[in-house]
């Protein structure tokens, strides 16, 4: 969605709200779908200054499924996350982090999945205590224990068990 940006740049409003539901099912991480249904769009862009500077301030919520990269079990997790960013008419040597919408049009979809995207965890886990996989024998941790690694004791230093029981 590409919203005309004139009237606030111009000041011939103050405020516009921001409510839409955005698709997000061609999204894929790896040969897996993220989001499990649309995202929620909350916010408002406002002329604060009346100078050629507004504000852009929305949160995004929705569903993540994933499998987990520990345990590859698959979950589904609620997201909220909130975003602003600085919008300016023409570019500014003064503001450092902003966007610069020189045909006074912004694409909203474009700014949403960049801003998702970045603030997506670099590991999806199921929760952030999972315990994963066995490798030897592929047992779930978080389900119960396997012992593969009670077992291996090295027998050089089989007498220091004694000190520790």
């Amino acid at each position: 969605m590409v919203l005309d940006l004139r009237e606030l740049f111009n000041g011939g409003c103050d405020r516009v709200g921001i409510d839409v539901q955005m698709d997000l099912s061609d999204v894929f991480l790896g040969n897996q779908p993220i989001f499990d249904g649309p995202v929620s769009i909350f916010g408002a862009i406002t002329n604060t200054s009346g100078n050629g500077i507004i504000s852009l301030a929305y949160s995004v919520v929705g569903c993540i499924g994933a499998k987990c990269d520990r345990c590859l079990e698959p979950f589904i997790r609620s997201f909220n996350q909130e975003y602003s960013h600085i919008l300016l008419k023409e570019a500014n040597q003064e503001e450092t982090e902003y966007i610069v919408c020189a045909d006074s049009s912004l694409d909203l979809d474009e700014l949403v999945r960049e801003d998702i995207f970045l603030g997506l965890p670099p590991k999806m886990l199921c929760f952030e205590d999972c315990k994963g996989l066995c490798d030897r024998c592929g047992t779930n941790w978080n389900l119960e224990e396997c012992g593969c690694y009670a077992q291996d004791i090295d027998p050089r230093l089989e007498k220091l068990k004694d000190f520790f029981l």
